[in-house]
């Protein structure tokens, strides 16, 4: 069952760089590859146990959500000889770090964490997020066919996904201080952004992708 799982998903990524960037074949392609990952329930957990259960969920909804984003931008730097899992868990713990570091900076707790050395990282498949950063904010700043800005959680039409992805990744909120600042759960915002992350793709490939 895993072989085939493996060669699924191997399938599906390689349909996706074979298809001409922004097509819709790519589009559905990846699509398909990140709704496959979801749902697999084969995501790791990076520090599981390490932390409080509602801080957990926190950092690794972002986790999560920002590993799906590697995942539509950096298609084409998925090299077959891995497991797509692999390759989508090897994201996920890179992005996890990331994102605990900056907990830490905000709240300035200390807390053990492993260090980059203690989780099996390739270093040759994890790029430097400075440079994909800057281009985010802007996309989302400029939201150049005024999608983001539209598209709100149902009663809310204040808690637009433009809000919440500049709240997450200009100004590195956590989901529990944009749940406190919109008393929204965590739980409906989180799944709300996943979701249309997966909608937006072929809208975050017009734009951001090299």
């Amino acid at each position: 069952m895993t072989d085939e799982f493996d060669r699924r998903l191997q399938a599906i990524a390689q349909k996706a760089q074979n298809s001409p960037p922004q097509s819709r074949e790519r589009q559905q392609a990846l699509h398909q590859l990140v709704d496959e990952i979801i749902r697999s329930n084969r995501l790791g957990h990076p520090q599981i146990g390490n932390w409080p259960d509602n801080i957990y969920q926190d950092l690794y909804h972002e986790a999560v959500s920002q590993t799906v984003l590697k995942i539509y931008k950096n298609i084409d730097r998925y090299k077959s000889e891995h497991p797509v899992m692999a390759w989508a868990n090897n994201m996920l713990n890179y992005e996890f770090l990331n994102v605990v570091r900056k907990y830490l900076d905000r709240n300035q707790r200390t807390v053990s964490i492993p260090s980059l050395e203690e989780i099996d990282i390739d270093s040759s498949q994890t790029e430097t997020v400075d440079s994909d950063a800057e281009l985010v904010r802007q996309f989302l700043a400029d939201d150049p066919e005024n999608i983001l800005r539209t598209e709100h959680i149902r009663g809310r039409p204040d808690v637009t996904f433009q809000s919440i992805a500049w709240a997450k990744y200009v100004e590195d909120q956590t989901w529990e201080s944009i749940s406190q600042t919109t008393g929204i759960q965590v739980s409906t915002l989180a799944n709300f952004f996943k979701r249309n992350l997966q909608k937006f793709q072929s809208y975050f490939e017009k734009y951001l992708q090299d």
